[in-house]
């Protein structure tokens, strides 16, 4: 791939930019998730981006409230990349996406991107740019609209009916895990301290259950995702000091096992 370095696309911590020997094309992530424009024109630098940023002093009072965001963080006056519906951004957006529940909000917040040496053909039918030395791809995501668009499936193949039984089992699997995996933490700090602290530990996880409930979808299934993922460093722990007992115990359990036969 010829390219000099003043025609590239990076990105760093969140931000986009897109350089040719005569523009810039600059958008961020911001921490709620949304894409925000900077700057399209003459060449700037990456430390131009803060300087660059929409500079959110007073409250809206139509704001919709996002984690971190404060009062001041309004989708209908940032300068944003692509828009949703329903969500405090009152211009056009470029879908409309209305659900079998009736519903017609859309928010879509960065989920990843690619970066490809030349021009992709789109998958969609929608028009490409032929000649160009890097593709940019970004991956946006409704996490609401992805769940009804599940139950949507199920619908089309099962009928109408299935949307109750989805709620059902949804409902009793959510109930069963909440106290299943509280039952296990419990004995976990049984275990590790004594049985006083469990009545400590399971008021916090009533909150925390609280918490996930009310807070961010993508945000609630990015911490189970990592603390999931966490759980493994002290199971291989585990396993490579008890490795020894375990061979112990295969070779004791072979060798009754061809006593008796």
């Amino acid at each position: 791939m010829n390219m000099s370095h003043r025609r590239s696309i990076t990105y760093d911590k969140g931000l986009f930019h897109l350089r040719t020997e005569h523009s810039s094309y600059m958008f961020r992530v911001t921490p709620q998730g949304q894409l925000e424009h900077l700057h399209y024109g003459a060449p700037v630098r990456d430390a131009d981006a803060e300087a660059l940023s929409l500079k959110r002093a007073m409250p809206y009072g139509d704001s919709v409230l996002y984690t971190g965001g404060g009062a001041a963080y309004c989708l209908d006056v940032l300068p944003m990349e692509w828009s949703g519906a329903g969500r405090g951004d009152y211009r056009p957006s470029p879908i409309e996406l209305v659900t079998d529940a009736g519903s017609w909000t859309a928010d879509f917040e960065y989920a990843g991107h690619t970066i490809t040496p030349g021009a992709t053909q789109t998958k969609c039918g929608l028009p490409t740019a032929y000649g160009g030395d890097m593709t940019l791809a970004v991956l946006l995501r409704d996490e609401a609209a992805g769940a009804e668009l599940t139950i949507s499936g199920f619908v089309a193949t099962y009928g109408n009916w299935v949307t109750i039984f989805t709620a059902v089992a949804m409902c009793c699997f959510a109930f069963s895990t909440i106290l299943g995996w509280g039952l296990y933490g419990a004995r976990c700090i049984e275990f590790l301290f004594s049985e006083r602290i469990t009545k400590y530990f399971m008021a916090a996880y009533a909150l925390v259950a609280i918490l996930g409930a009310t807070a961010n979808l993508g945000l609630m299934w990015s911490i189970a995702e990592t603390f999931n993922g966490l759980m493994a460093i002290p199971n291989l722990i585990a396993l490579f000091l008890l490795s020894g007992k375990v061979v112990e115990l295969t070779k004791e359990y072979f060798s009754g096992e061809g006593k008796t036969r």
